[in-house]
């Protein structure tokens, strides 16, 4: 974690520690904290069932009861980012930034720089991005 030299950016709204494409970058990343988020809950809901209810079950018809079409899979959690931290970083530190990059401030005093270098959020996207379209195609 290093810090960021980067300069102030002027928008319409106000100023900004970085630019427009830094902050997208930051704001797929703030996504991805919260996808990973939902991902940890889910397989402690899945950890927490006993190995014989962890199925599939579906209703064939409405007066039916339900039929279990077969097991359920273990869910699928990003190496990288388990329980929110990286391996090169923590991601919610990560959140952090991106909230700090989309408030506008109004004086160059106010604006308070990124803790992560450039290069950093760089690589950090580029894993995520493979994993996330590796994994889950429909998740943009």
């Amino acid at each position: 974690m290093t810090t960021s030299t980067s300069s102030v950016h002027k928008s319409r709204w106000g100023l900004h520690p970085c630019d427009y494409t830094l902050f997208t970058k930051l704001k797929y990343l703030h996504k991805c904290y919260w996808y990973a988020i939902h991902d940890n809950a889910r397989l402690d809901r899945w950890d927490r069932k006993e190995p014989q209810n962890r199925v599939i079950r579906r209703r064939e018809a409405r007066d039916l009861p339900r039929v279990v079409i077969g097991p359920m899979p273990e869910p699928l959690v990003c190496p990288h980012f388990y329980h929110g931290i990286g391996k090169s970083g923590n991601l919610a530190d990560m959140a952090n930034e991106y909230q700090n990059a989309r408030m506008p401030r109004a004086s160059e005093e106010d604006v308070r720089a990124l803790r992560f270098s450039e290069d950093y959020i760089n690589r950090l996207y580029f894993i995520c991005k493979e994993w996330m379209g590796k994994n889950y195609p429909s998740r943009p």
